[in-house]
Order: C-alpha cells, then structure tokens, then sequence
C-alpha cells in the first residue's frame, strides 16, 4: 500500500495514518469475504467494480470535518465506480463473445453476397429491405469467386452471411423471416 501524504506535523500524522490504515483495510477484508462467499462455479467472473481511497483530494480542496473529540481532520475520498471504466467494460464484453458482438450490438449485423453480377441488383434490393427493418447490412459488390466473399465476411464477424445467386432471383427468396424479426417481406418465404 502507498500513501502520499502531507502534514504540518508530526502529530497530524500520528493521528490521522492509523485511522486511514484501519480504514483502508477494513475495506480490503470486506472485498475478501465478498469473493470467498462467491459460489465457485465454471463461470468465468469478472471484476468491474473498483474502490479506491484518494487522500490527495481533500488536502488539494482542504476539505475538514468535526471528529468526535472536537479536532478537525482530512477526510478520506472514497470513490466507486461501479462499471469501472468502459474500456474494461468492452474488454468483458469482447472476451465474453469472443471477438463477435451479438446481433443487437454489432456493427455488422449481415452481408449480403451476390454469387455473380447478374444477382447484383437484387442483392442490393434486399440489402434495402432489411436496412428498412432497421438492421446494418453490407453488399459485397466485388468481383471476387463466392467462396472468397464468404469466407472474408466470416474474418469480418458478420452475423449473418446471405448468398444469393441466380436461384433466389428467380424466386424472390433470400431471407428467412426468423432471422430478421421486424422484417416486411412482399412474398412469402417457401411459396
């Protein structure tokens, strides 16, 4: 433990040290007996909340309070963050989905891959359709074999990957109606 503390005098310090000391590691056995009554499961727990005594503060604002003996003292600052910082909370969270966001958050929620320039046109129609719907969607309009597209739209962590070829164009099938929910398809799907 490292405190920077400073004082007037000797007697400041006499005082006031072993009241922050206790305090501090009152602190730390009770974060200990939080973890230990933990139930020790497989899941994976992540520490998010922090507790840190600032001793700085109070002195840089000169902030004083009455103690019980009438003598004035320096408070000890005690700040809580409950999710800690939000790059340790997008850290949890890329660790917890493994580099693939969930659907609700990704910024790549779908692609839609045209097998040839011919399925060009209707893959941007059904880019605009599912755009409607209030999803992200990408048009790999590259002249690229379908494998490559596919595969580089799998590195790229999209959440769903829609081919579509001569087939699709004839019949006006794409997508399936329980992948995107507030989608509103002009033909049904299987007809």
């Amino acid at each position: 433990m490292v405190m920077v503390v400073h004082a007037k005098d000797d007697a400041y310090l006499d005082a006031v040290i072993p009241k922050r000391i206790q305090l501090f590691e009152s602190i730390q056995a009770q974060q200990h007996a939080a973890r230990q009554s933990l139930p020790s499961d497989p899941i994976k727990r992540h520490s998010l909340v922090t507790l840190d005594l600032d001793y700085q503060l109070p002195e840089r604002f000169e902030l004083c309070y009455s103690s019980e003996e009438g003598k004035m003292e320096r408070p000890v600052m005690i700040h809580r963050a409950i999710l800690g910082s939000v790059e340790r909370m997008v850290a949890v969270l890329l660790e917890h989905y493994k580099g693939k966001w969930p659907l609700w958050l990704s910024p790549r929620q779908a692609i839609v891959c045209p097998v040839s320039q011919i399925s060009m046109r209707y893959a941007e129609e059904v880019r605009d359709q599912i755009c409607e719907a209030g999803y992200y969607v990408d048009v790999d309009t590259s002249d690229k074999t379908i494998q490559k597209k596919v595969r580089e739209a799998q590195m790229a962590q999209y959440n769903y990957i829609l081919v579509v070829g001569g087939e699709e164009v004839k019949n006006g099938q794409s997508i399936h109606r329980d992948w995107f929910p507030n989608l509103k398809l002009e033909y049904e799907i299987g007809d």
